[in-house]
């Protein structure tokens, strides 16, 4: 399965990865990878596209995919997941804010 995402450059160029474009393909065996994180990638595609997107809370605080590709931190599974990992506690952080 291919996964579509953009690329933080800064943080690539952080972390010594090349990556000649701001966007790339990652290819991904679903059975290989946790349910953990096979959720977390799944919560952030749209039905029918390979893009992985940033979540965010809407106004009634309920998680919402925007329309930005999530910007992983090297051109790889690890980068990619570290990526989402970090939008997650961001949206969650978010999602604590509005509690009180």
């Amino acid at each position: 399965m291919h996964l579509y995402i953009g690329l933080n450059q800064g943080e690539n160029l952080r972390r010594g990865k090349e990556c000649g474009s701001s966007t790339t393909n990652i290819e991904v065996d679903p059975t290989k990878l946790p349910e953990e994180d096979r959720n977390l990638l799944a919560d952030r595609m749209k039905p029918g596209e390979i893009a992985v997107y940033s979540l965010s809370l809407d106004e009634n605080g309920n998680k919402i995919r925007t329309d930005e590709l999530i910007y992983a931190h090297g051109p790889d599974y690890e980068g990619l997941m570290d990526a989402v990992r970090q939008n997650e506690r961001e949206v969650r952080q978010a999602l604590s804010n509005r509690q009180y």
